[in-house]
């Protein structure tokens, strides 16, 4: 499989969870930079679940966790064997950030594991149902190489509006 192709889905998937979660960011792209491949990047996002309304930054925290485990459950779609670049950091990233923020979240490693788990699930559950979204994104990403949050929430409505792809919550 091309790992072009590979990267595309990848982060199409993180930018479709974005706009799934209504989490605006500034662009992703398949651009490789000295560590990476591609990348979606969000707008400076801190939650501090101890001083801010425990339920809300729960949620948030919830919605960050969906948005990183898009990416690798794209690669799980798509049955990707994992390289051994050193620019596929990007996956490893990802599941950083993820339990760095289950962390935040959870009493507990046991805790925090459990969450992980059931939140990957989840989002695989997710990103299937909504894997033409991933495909289109994806394809507008091999072609342009870098996308807005607002072009990704075009491209999606006018693929919803047509028919192309089912009601996935976007507006």
């Amino acid at each position: 499989m091309n790992p072009e192709y590979i990267v595309a889905h990848h982060e199409a998937s993180h930018a479709v969870a974005s706009c799934l979660m209504h989490k605006p960011f500034k662009n992703v792209t398949i651009i490789p930079d000295k560590d990476t491949l591609g990348a979606l990047t969000h707008y400076k996002v801190w939650v501090n679940p101890e001083i801010e309304n425990r339920s809300l930054a729960i949620s948030t925290v919830k919605a960050y966790i969906f948005i990183c485990l898009a990416g690798p459950v794209s690669e799980d779609i798509l049955k990707v064997k994992k390289p051994k670049s050193k620019k596929t950091i990007y996956y490893k990233c990802d599941w950083t950030d993820v339990v760095n923020m289950a962390v935040e979240i959870c009493g507990n490693m046991e805790q925090t594991q459990a969450l992980v788990d059931f939140m990957y699930i989840q989002t695989k559950g997710i990103i299937k149902v909504s894997w033409k979204a991933v495909r289109l994104v994806a394809k507008n990403l091999l072609e342009h190489k870098t996308l807005s949050y607002r072009k990704t929430r075009q491209l999606m409505k006018e693929a919803f509006d047509c028919g192309i792809i089912p009601d996935i919550h976007l507006l």
